[in-house]
């Protein structure tokens, strides 16, 4: 009976190992990413189809490669393309030509269509449907609606050197070390002075959609990034850290979609705040970034960065692993997204990857 027991123990443990082993084995541990190639369009020589070729499932995305501007679809084809022999801002939806002395300009739908003739000294700027002039001293900004509507104006005594823009809300930073928030709806303006550095300066700003969250890359000889929340018409910083290797260049400050993550770069630097933990990650990179976008179904952003004519795509999932780059060689590019889908634009060629999760 002794006997009878002590085998016993072990053929249990074997059976129950055995079980776990099969319920496991047969469950995917991690997923993996696939980038599928769709397709690529040529922009000198591809045949521009204007909005006849359309079909409904169809999204137009803007391009700007050497002296041409213009939109894409998803699909493939190029929708309209234009020669560029001066400045311009374009969107989703709109386009603006000018020069560097315009003291007018029209505001023009993806056909060529004039929407709004606005007579206005300054630099023009489209996000969206948003309208937006600087004034030619730096120091000032006006927001229109389409109809030509002064939306609000903001004057500092010193040059505006970052602008970014939320659903209903903008942020504004300068060279004085001013950082602020205007809600032009609820008429709230929020001025804020970082700090903490020994001389004062914004070089990057972002906020979040909703306007709840706003981060800065601030200040030299004890450079911050600087992450505040709002509350009603106050903002009050949640996390801050200083930067080692700083830098004197304009930086990009990121928030993603679900307002969870703040990305800011600096020198040879990538930072990733979590914004409800308040702990950052950073990633080494050898070149400077020039565009950060994101899938957010998939948890995914890309950033692309150059050094010389070498242009790196970094891909980072979860916000927390470099999963992928992949570098080129090319005078010009850019990256854009939508859906599940990213663009990659270089010298001529503009290609769509599908990235899917298995």
């Amino acid at each position: 009976m002794k006997n009878k027991k002590k085998i016993a123990i072990p053929i249990f443990l074997i059976l129950a190992f055995l079980i776990l082993y099969i319920i496991f084995s047969v469950t995917p541990t991690r997923t993996e990413i696939q980038f599928l190639p769709l397709w690529t369009l040529y922009v000198s020589s591809d045949v521009v189809t204007g909005e006849e070729q359309l079909i409904p499932e169809s999204h137009l995305v803007p391009f700007k490669l050497s002296d041409n501007i213009g939109y894409f679809d998803t699909q493939g084809n190029l929708v309209y393309k234009y020669n560029i022999s001066q400045r311009f801002t374009i969107s989703d939806n709109y386009f603006i030509l000018y020069s560097n002395d315009s003291t007018s300009f029209n505001v023009q739908k993806q056909n060529g269509e004039v929407v709004l003739k606005k007579s206005f000294a300054g630099f023009p700027y489209l996000f969206e449907d948003k309208l937006f002039v600087f004034s030619p001293g730096g120091n000032t900004v006006s927001q229109f609606d389409l109809e030509g509507n002064l939306k609000f104006q903001y004057q500092s005594y010193a040059p505006l050197l970052s602008f970014s823009q939320g659903k209903d809300c903008s942020v504004l930073g300068f060279a004085d070390g001013e950082l602020c928030t205007i809600f032009p709806e609820s008429d709230i303006k929020i001025s804020t002075y970082p700090g903490g550095s020994d001389y004062q300066i914004i070089y990057g700003s972002d906020i979040s959609d909703s306007g709840d969250l706003i981060a800065c890359v601030c200040g030299y000889d004890k450079q911050r990034f600087v992450l505040y929340k709002r509350t009603g018409s106050q903002q009050k910083p949640i996390f801050h850290e200083y930067i080692e290797e700083q830098t004197t260049e304009p930086v990009e400050v990121f928030f993603t979609s679900d307002s969870k993550y703040a990305y800011y770069s600096s020198k040879n630097m990538l930072g990733i705040v979590d914004c409800t933990k308040l702990k950052s990650n950073h990633f080494s990179l050898d070149s400077k970034v020039l565009k950060i976008t994101e899938i957010p179904d998939l948890n995914i952003v890309f950033v692309l960065s150059k050094s010389d004519e070498n242009y790196k795509i970094t891909m980072i999932e979860k916000a927390s692993a470099v999963v992928g780059e992949y570098s080129f060689d090319a005078k010009e590019a850019f990256i854009n997204s939508y859906e599940n889908l990213l663009f990659v634009g270089a010298d001529d060629e503009i290609s769509c990857l599908e990235i899917v999760r298995n």
